[in-house]
């Protein structure tokens, strides 16, 4: 995507602190990217050391000084306790047209704080980003996500195929479009 994204500012909801993520997160991240259950949603190998979580954190830092994408590290603002990461990334060459992904830690789900964290980055992704569609790639198997998606507008665009065999896979993509969000 090279320069041009430089909305990286902490952003402050009623429950939630996003924030840049920072080298002092590694282990929050090894204990969300260990998860087989994510490693499963996302397609993605489990971590399995706290030098794998410091390689990504350095990768994304990387990318996010670049203007490549928007990467956020949701913290609890009661306790500023870690809870997920959420990015808008995989941006088009017009910068119309952005994927947003989540990830979460398990033991946090079912309470409301990646609703809260996607309505915010919705509202940056449409209204800061001016952003005329985002997509998500997310399992089909993730009930949670794709009801999450369903409750925020987004509607399934297509399944996604293998590249090789052409055959359907467990992902599906779904999208919103500026016209179809409702800022809740």
């Amino acid at each position: 995507m090279g320069s041009g994204l430089n909305y990286n500012e902490n952003v402050e909801t009623k429950r939630l602190l996003l924030r840049q993520l920072e080298r002092r997160d590694s282990l929050d991240m090894l204990v969300l990217k260990s998860s087989m259950k994510t490693a499963e949603h996302t397609g993605n190998e489990a971590y399995t050391s706290i030098i794998q979580a410091e390689i990504f954190i350095d990768y994304i830092i990387g990318g996010s000084e670049a203007g490549r994408w928007l990467y956020y590290a949701i913290e609890a603002k009661e306790d500023q306790e870690f809870i997920g990461t959420i990015t808008l990334w995989n941006f088009n060459e017009e910068k119309s047209v952005a994927e947003v992904g989540y990830e979460m830690i398990e033991r946090f789900e079912g309470n409301g704080y990646m609703s809260e964290a996607l309505s915010e980055v919705l509202r940056i992704g449409f209204e800061e980003l001016n952003l005329k569609k985002i997509e998500a790639f997310t399992s089909k198997e993730n009930i949670r996500s794709v009801r999450l998606l369903q409750r925020k507008g987004f509607k399934k665009e297509k399944d996604v195929l293998d590249d090789l065999s052409g055959a359907q896979t467990r992902f599906v993509i779904m999208s919103l479009t500026r016209e179809g969000w409702n800022d809740d």
